[in-house]
Parts: C-alpha cells; structure tokens; sequence
C-alpha cells in the first residue's frame, strides 16, 4: 500500500506513461490518465479497475496547447479528489533535421516537452506545500529525473557563464 491516494500521469496513453500508471494503481493509488486519445485512456482505466480495484479517472487533454495545460493544472488544483503525485511524462520527439522539418511541428515539441512540463510542474508544487506538511514529500516528478533544484551547481547556470558559451 502507497502513501500516496491519487496520481496524475500526463502521456498515460501508450509506453512509459502506461507502465507508470499501471504500477501506481498496483500499489492501490487511483490515477488521474491524461493524454489526447481518449480511446486509449478508456481502454486503460478499465483494465487498471478491473485488475486493481483503483479509481482510474479519465482526463483528455492536448497539453501543447494552451488550453489543454489550464484544464490539467485546474485538475492538479481541485480540491475533490486531490492529486498527491504529478508524474509529468507527455513527450514527443521530432525525428528529423531542423532544415527538413516544419517550424509549427517543432513549437508543439517545446510546447509539450518544456511549456507543459514547466507549468504542471509549478502548478503542483505551489499546490502540494499549500496544502501542508502531508503533501511535502510528494515533489513533482519526471520518470527520468530528480524534481528541479538550482543552486550554485547547476549545470545550465554553469555553463551559462562559461566564456564559450556567453551571448556577446
């Protein structure tokens, strides 16, 4: 059994998100399933229930855009059914050149792998300590990373300030 009663996972629609979502419900967290294929989500809630006997809630956002990012930080706030973990999956790679390829493609992978990642992120941190000391451990997260800290050993403050690398 989990600490933790309820996880949102963003990209909950195939790979990784998947997998992540379907070891929460394993250890009896309910999830929140947020992606654009609603298809799947359903698909996906379903066997987490069954399988598990957990809440698996479906939630259908494009979080490249605008609004798809304010509907998942409205939820990441809610006070029905409150989000104790954020696990900020939702990615996409542009498998080309940058000469070969099309600049709005390019926007909606900064806006998906930076933007949306930089919002929820915020969003649930800011949420997670207003709500007090239960919600403290439950630090925004990645599947491949730490959550974000910046002190005088950060890498890109570092190398910001490497004479190769200054903007003149």
């Amino acid at each position: 059994m989990s600490k933790y009663r309820r996880a949102l996972v963003t990209g909950a629609s195939s790979g990784i998100g998947t997998e992540i979502a379907r070891e929460y419900a394993k250890r009896g967290v309910d999830v929140v399933l947020v992606a654009r294929r609603e298809d799947r989500l359903k698909v996906l809630a379903d066997e987490l229930t069954d399988e598990f006997d957990v809440e698996a809630e479906v939630f259908v956002a494009d979080l490249t855009s605008e609004e798809g990012r304010l509907m998942a930080e409205q939820r990441l706030v809610a006070e029905t059914k409150p989000i104790d973990v954020l696990v900020n999956n939702a990615g996409m790679v542009v498998d080309e050149e940058l000469a070969d390829s099309d600049p709005e493609v390019r926007i909606m992978e900064v806006e998906l792998n930076v933007v949306a990642v930089t919002r929820l992120a915020t969003c649930a941190a800011s949420t997670f300590k207003a709500r007090g000391p239960r919600w403290t451990g439950s630090s925004p997260t990645t599947p491949s990373s730490r959550p974000v800290r910046c002190g005088r050993r950060c890498a890109w403050r570092r190398a910001s300030r490497h004479p190769r690398w200054r903007v003149a």
